[in-house]
């Protein structure tokens, strides 16, 4: 278990990092791109441009968490890191239960509203959504048709 803040090194290629990646704490994930079977000299010399403390507790993530970080991880023990772990099911499983800013993801299903939604946003007021319209001209507004002739949703009802 790692203690305190880490880094994630994210080794997925690096277009799949631009489409998507793990955005709080900001500055935390670095892309470092690695292909299982790649040249891990090149990878673990890339790796400490971005973190040259060898004792900074960094988890490893690739797209799914499958041997390409498993492999990632063991180069990174072999060089010296001493804080090195994989992501179980990478970025994939990451992003089931979260999303991109730290926040759980709700579960999965239809949304039912509690009733309690348009307290936000006023229009729980009575008229208030009657006399609504795109532009704020409550004499032409939806609403305001079939309305005496002359008589607008401003004249004070009577």
């Amino acid at each position: 278990m790692l203690d305190g803040p880490c880094t994630v090194l994210d080794i997925r290629p690096s277009h799949e990092y631009d489409e998507g990646r793990i955005t709080k704490p900001p500055r935390k994930a670095v892309s470092v791109p690695f292909a299982a079977g790649q040249d891990g000299a090149g990878f673990v010399g890339r790796v400490s441009q971005q973190c040259t403390n060898k004792a900074a507790s960094l988890i490893v993530m690739c797209a799914d968490g499958d041997r390409g970080s498993a492999e990632a991880a063991d180069l990174l023990q072999a060089a010296g890191y001493s804080a090195v772990m994989q992501m179980e099911g990478g970025y994939a499983g990451y992003s089931k239960v979260w999303g991109p800013s730290g926040k759980r993801r709700p579960p999965a299903g239809r949304w039912v509203s509690t009733g309690k939604e348009a307290l936000k946003s006023g229009l729980n007021v009575p008229g208030a959504a009657d006399s609504y319209d795109e532009g704020g001209n409550q004499k032409t507004a939806k609403y305001a048709e079939g309305l005496p002739p002359g008589q607008s949703l401003l004249d004070p009802l009577n």
